[in-house]
């Protein structure tokens, strides 16, 4: 098998994609005490996130910029064995921290399962190491 990595770094867009995304709707999704200045008003299951939200947003947003940080240097300096256990878990635990919000809204069954595809293909594509491109 081929190491996924020598094609650059679009193997890495799915992981990295899905934690923004985690995080944006982590944000979205805070009650309206918490915009008001409540930051003690937190709803976060993760307890770093948890903590992080009860300091700031910008600390949670700064926060998540640091963890993908983190993620992009573990996935380009760990054995291509490692990295793709390391990127599909990234992608399946941002894939489920999104659902888990998106649930909550009116219409978010089908959000919920388009999320779940789209996680579903992602991962498959990282561990055969391709990549989602033209051609391919």
């Amino acid at each position: 098998m081929a190491d996924g990595r020598t094609n650059g770094i679009q193997w890495m867009t799915g992981p990295i994609l899905f934690a923004f995304a985690d995080g944006a709707v982590t944000l979205v999704g805070q009650p309206v005490e918490y915009w008001a200045g409540g930051f003690g008003a937190v709803e976060e299951l993760n307890p770093l996130g948890a903590w992080l939200l009860s300091i700031d947003p910008a600390a949670f947003a700064t926060g998540l910029v640091i963890w993908i940080g983190v993620v992009t240097a573990l996935l380009s300096l760990l054995p291509w064995r490692i990295a793709r256990v390391v990127a599909c878990a990234v992608l399946v635990g941002h894939g489920i921290g999104l659902c888990s919000w998106l649930i909550q809204l009116p219409y978010g069954a089908p959000l919920v399962l388009l999320s779940l595809l789209w996680v579903r293909l992602l991962a498959v594509r990282v561990w055969d190491g391709r990549i989602i491109a033209k051609g391919n």
